[in-house]
């Protein structure tokens, strides 16, 4: 799970604290209210000197007993806009279940092996979903 999903997990736990909260979708049925985070897309890209640009895509799909009113879907997409300062979100609505994409892009300044080291990282996160 990427420092994003910790984030917003550490968020939702504060704000609903019996609610379910995991990394992928639970066979066998989910305990409501629930969330289910996921990192979508991550990447490094590197733009000039010791500027490197970190992108990443998280989904947020949140399931409830009933439908969400749109004063719930504000509250959570507000929720999760402060889990890592810069990500925007943006929601779109079912019956029982909202799904919220996080968009997070962040410019870090890297040596060349801190660099390979991130890359390395992404993509054992990427090897392990």
């Amino acid at each position: 799970m990427t420092d994003l999903c910790k984030a917003a997990a550490g968020l939702l736990r504060e704000r609903f604290p019996e609610a379910m909260i995991a990394g992928k979708e639970v066979a066998g049925g989910m305990k409501l209210p629930a969330f289910i985070l996921t990192s979508k897309e991550l990447s490094l890209k590197k733009e000039m000197g010791r500027r490197w640009r970190l992108e990443e895509t998280a989904e947020c799909g949140c399931y409830a007993e009933k439908e969400f009113t749109a004063l719930k879907q504000a509250e959570l997409l507000s929720l999760l806009r402060r889990a890592a300062r810069g990500v925007t979100a943006e929601a779109e609505r079912e019956a029982n279940r909202l799904l919220i994409r996080m968009n997070l892009t962040q410019i870090l300044f890297l040596e060349e092996e801190e660099a390979a080291l991130m890359k390395q990282m992404i993509l054992n996160m990427r090897e392990e979903t």
